[in-house]
């Protein structure tokens, strides 16, 4: 993955799980435990 691409397709408002599909695809996201937070929406 690009950091520059992810970071500009994060400016054009891509979401995370869209960014890691395109870089990613036929992946999937799921959540492993919901007492780990990495970050959080404003």
């Amino acid at each position: 993955m690009s950091q520059t691409g992810a970071y500009h397709l994060g400016d054009l408002g891509w979401s995370s799980s869209r960014i890691l599909s395109f870089y990613y695809p036929g992946t999937q996201l799921q959540i492993l435990n919901d007492s780990i937070v990495f970050w959080q929406n404003p």
